[in-house]
């Protein structure tokens, strides 16, 4: 255990009831899309007001991930900045790079929160050796399916576990159902935009997006071409697959649907058929991203502020504000107690879908874009590179060969001038 001296000790103690004793306002920056999940956020935001009647706590939304990050940096560079920011995990990394972002193990330490995060959820906050945010919408992909469909095709309701099994039933869950001799029900769709869960299939094929070293982009790796080829020819050559994404899954057009844990509320909600989930099937391993949106506290505001921001911090990062969170959004928590409270039982009591995401935490690993400050340009060069390889018909390995000598380019250029030589490291 870390010895606090007691000269810190009276120091924290008495700073922390001065704030507490200061009338603030601290402004909050979100991500939350609209739904359940944004009310039960609200509802915290108001709760915690009535506990601390001397912060006024003002949210904003400035829309999804990518906005709110390009509005904080305009923001922080003209000094407008709000104390509290939400951004993706995978974009953090650039935000830290500025020094935007206030820093918080030692805090976590202190009020006894960070023995209480599993360290899978740690490890996707962690940059250069330090926490800087709390991963308060996480999520991992799970696979989703049309149990109506399965049903109709008579299929035993039992899910695929390896890649043989979905394209077995990727092909009996593809048909023609309008009789003019081409498939319109289909048996998984995929993306339109190749997004984050390109991830997937490539480390699930013993692949990787970054080697081990953290200096070379390696996602055209021989793994890697297998696992784009595959699910390439599901959709050209086998016909089995439809690139609708998650709105062909919706309108049952596709009846497997690979997608994160944070649709399964919606799907429930808008499908007309009985949404059944599962752990993802697998390859020659089993993995799963984790990703979603994180809290951090920036570097910005007085004093009293930074203390206040981060009182709200705890607060919608309880166990009850988390797991309620939770339970409406379809996110995972990331703490044992949340996961373990009485709110999580009575909830995945009453619908054990919300348990699925849970089943597959020990095989989920943060992002490699968690650790790359310029990730949007090398996810990019990959969703370009799954749009021709879809719509084209082009030959993966030319493409991603291509892409990775690109993103590779990019990495060069960030490690000599940071004076790196790797971007796991300061």
């Amino acid at each position: 255990m870390r010895r606090i001296h007691l000269p810190v000790l009276i120091f924290v103690l008495a700073f922390s009831a001065y704030a507490a004793a200061a009338n603030v306002t601290i402004s909050v920056w979100h991500a939350i899309p609209e739904g359940p999940g944004i009310d039960v956020f609200h509802q915290a935001v108001e709760e915690f007001q009535r506990l601390h009647p001397n912060i006024t706590v003002e949210t904003v939304n400035h829309g999804g991930y990518n906005e709110t990050l390009n509005m904080f940096v305009t923001a922080y560079a003209g000094g407008a900045a709000p104390n509290v920011a939400m951004f993706a995990k995978v974009g953090v990394v650039s935000v830290v790079e500025t020094g935007a972002l206030l820093p918080l193990r030692e805090r976590l330490e202190r009020d006894g929160i960070l023995d209480d995060i599993y360290p899978q959820f740690q490890q996707a906050v962690t940059i250069f050796g330090e926490i800087y945010g709390l991963p308060y919408s996480s999520s991992t992909a799970i696979e989703y399916h049309n149990l109506d469909r399965y049903r109709e095709r008579g299929l035993a309701e039992e899910f695929p576990k390896t890649w043989a099994e979905l394209e077995e039933y990727a092909t009996r869950l593809t048909y023609d159902r309008n009789g003019d001799g081409e498939p319109d029900a289909f048996g998984i769709a995929f993306a339109p935009a190749w997004n984050f869960l390109y991830d997937q299939w490539i480390y699930q094929a013993g692949g990787s997006i970054l080697n081990e070293a953290g200096n070379q982009f390696v996602f055209n790796s021989p793994e890697a071409i297998r696992a784009m080829e595959f699910v390439q020819a599901l959709a050209n050559e086998k016909r089995v697959a439809t690139t609708g994404g998650n709105n062909a899954f919706t309108s049952g057009t596709a009846a497997i649907r690979r997608a994160s844990t944070a649709q399964l509320g919606q799907f429930i909600e808008v499908s007309d058929f009985e949404v059944g989930v599962a752990p993802m099937s697998c390859d020659v391993r089993c993995w799963a991203s984790i990703s979603g949106g994180v809290f951090t506290l920036v570097n910005t505001g007085t004093p009293e502020q930074q203390e206040a921001a981060w009182e709200f911090l705890k607060y919608i990062y309880g166990p009850e504000p988390l797991a309620r969170y939770s339970l409406a959004s379809g996110y995972m928590v990331s703490r044992k107690s949340a996961l373990e409270s009485e709110i999580m039982r009575v909830g995945l009591a009453q619908d054990p879908r919300f348990l699925v995401s849970y089943l597959q935490a020990e095989v989920g690993e943060p992002r490699a874009g968690t650790h790359v400050p310029f990730w949007e340009q090398v996810q990019s060069l990959i969703a370009n590179a799954g749009r021709q390889m879809f719509n084209q018909n082009a030959d993966v390995k030319s493409l991603f060969d291509n892409a990775v000598n690109v993103a590779n380019g990019y990495l060069r250029e960030y490690l000599e001038r940071t004076g790196r030589d790797t971007v796991f490291k300061r």
